[in-house]
């Protein structure tokens, strides 16, 4: 148990506990997992480390206490975690000098991809590590605004300098407009296939 965790195992003193230390979590027996699979309610409320799937982790680390010599936490904390290409296809980008909170191993998504992985494996060269982001590691994406040069003649020469007029395009060639705030300022979306 931490400083800050008690269970319920002495009523009497429970009684006083929330008067004398107002900032310690008691937690009712009753509440406190018994068993990992008799009963599954108490698993919507806390999460053991070994539960958590490949895109989780538990943030803050905020003990509850122990099951069987493992700590267990509130399952409010368990955050849902992405790559920085899955944030950017929901419209958001990781923020500067934000550190992934988990590394796994990278899955191809493209044949190219997994072709290089497998060259890297037969190189016997180490596994790539992917860094996973919570939300809160991230911030909206806010392209740049696109400025029809053609519209300004008498500064035409210098916004082609700055600005080139162009729309904003990954490293690809494409367009990424996933969501609509994805949508530069100065632009406009025709959702017709053939114009």
């Amino acid at each position: 148990m931490t400083s800050k965790t008690l269970n319920c195992s002495h009523s009497n003193i429970l009684k006083e506990c929330p008067r004398l230390f107002p900032a310690l979590r008691i937690i009712p027996c009753a509440e406190l997992p018994l068993s990992v699979n008799s009963d599954n309610s108490h698993l919507r409320r806390f999460a053991l480390t070994r539960h958590l799937r490949r895109d989780e982790a538990i943030y803050p680390l905020e003990e509850l206490g122990k099951f069987r010599g493992e700590p267990f936490y509130p399952r409010a904390n368990v955050q849902r975690l992405k790559a920085a290409e899955g944030w950017m296809r929901e419209g958001r980008m990781i923020s500067m000098g934000q550190q992934p909170l988990k590394r796994v191993k990278a899955r191809a998504t493209t044949i190219e991809r997994k072709r290089m992985l497998e060259v890297a494996k037969a190189d016997g060269q180490e596994e790539e590590l992917q860094g996973l982001y919570a939300k809160w590691q991230t911030e909206l994406y806010v392209p740049e605004p696109v400025i029809d040069v053609r519209a300004l003649p008498f500064i035409r020469s210098l916004l082609i300098l700055l600005i080139q007029g162009r729309v904003p395009k990954n490293d690809f060639g494409n367009i990424d407009l996933y969501v609509p705030s994805m949508l530069p300022q100065g632009a406009a979306y025709l959702p017709s296939r053939y114009i």
